[in-house]
């Protein structure tokens, strides 16, 4: 389904979604989200610091547009590593809009960041490492990018994997807020493929008007939960006659299980199993969702006889 971003469809949420739409004029692509309840089920099941939040808010958003980006049936994989303070990062999103992340970091040089302002360049949070884009596809190859983290940003990061790798024009916007105790975040990108590369002047100046139209968008108008994501877009392209698809509903949904986390036992020794063990009972936490799975060891012991 399409239809024009001015029609009167702005009936009912646009929060926690995934919003296609198409530039008439210039046949460009792009997805907008925004995220609200989805984003603080997520963050809620950890203890984070606001400074780690910001960056798993703004990386769970890119983590949305992009995945949004590829049709296939599986996981998209955003994942972060680096030797900062922030050492791993890791998002996923399922085509069904299953969306999931957590954050790994170091606390006592977390918490000397934390007395800086929230706008720390990337190479303070993560320090040197790379951002590596994974798609699982059912009944297909595994595909992997990887790209090294750049000085300034997340943003800015993924900005050169297109430029350096698929050679894909794109520009993106991403922001992340806490606002009333309460974490918002949301991503618009605009992306030129291939197949509508044209070689005439008209069409490079259509993506230069169209980038910059993407670029007057404000941090207020994507985190503003009483504007409509199809209001916003009409105010940024309505010259350019832009239209909206099905949007794609998000939801936090972990995949873990306790069959899932007794397989990775199983293929663990002997000597690993005494070390998790305290008291004949082993615990494993899910580092998504933070839920305990308990386990006797000696039941684990029977099953790998």
């Amino acid at each position: 389904m399409k239809t024009s971003a001015n029609d009167n469809i702005v009936e009912g949420a646009s929060d926690d979604l995934i919003q296609p739409f198409q530039l008439d004029a210039s046949n460009f692509r792009g997805r907008i989200v925004r995220l609200d309840q989805t984003i603080n089920k997520i963050l809620s099941a950890h203890n984070y610091p606001d400074i780690v939040s910001k960056l798993l808010a703004e990386a769970l958003s890119l983590t949305c547009v992009l995945g949004a980006m590829l049709k296939y049936e599986g996981i998209f994989t955003l994942q972060i590593s680096g030797k900062g303070p922030i050492k791993a990062l890791v998002c996923d999103i399922t085509t069904e809009g299953s969306l999931r992340g957590y954050a790994g970091f170091d606390k006592e040089g977390v918490e000397k960041l934390s007395q800086s302002d929230f706008s720390l360049p990337l190479k303070d949070l993560c320090g040197e490492g790379y951002l590596a884009f994974t798609v699982d596809q059912q009944m297909s190859e595994r595909y992997q990018g990887i790209v090294e983290l750049q000085k300034e940003s997340l943003l800015k990061t993924v900005l050169h994997y297109f430029e350096q790798s698929e050679q894909i024009k794109t520009a993106i916007e991403v922001e992340a807020e806490k606002i009333d105790d309460q974490w918002i975040s949301g991503a618009i990108m605009l992306q030129k493929l291939p197949k509508d590369e044209k070689k005439n002047d008209s069409h490079v100046e259509d993506w230069k008007r169209s980038e910059v139209l993407l670029h007057t968008c404000k941090q207020e108008e994507i985190l503003d939960k009483e504007l409509h994501l199809n209001d916003l877009l009409y105010r940024l392209f309505n010259e350019e006659g832009v239209i909206v698809f099905q949007p794609m509903e998000l939801r936090h949904a972990c995949r873990c299980s306790k069959e899932k986390v007794l397989n990775v036992l199983l293929t663990l020794s002997e000597d690993d199993l005494d070390h998790a063990e305290k008291d004949g009972s082993i615990e494993m936490v899910c580092e998504f969702c933070s839920h305990k799975y308990n386990f006797q060891k000696d039941d684990i012991l029977k099953q790998k006889e």
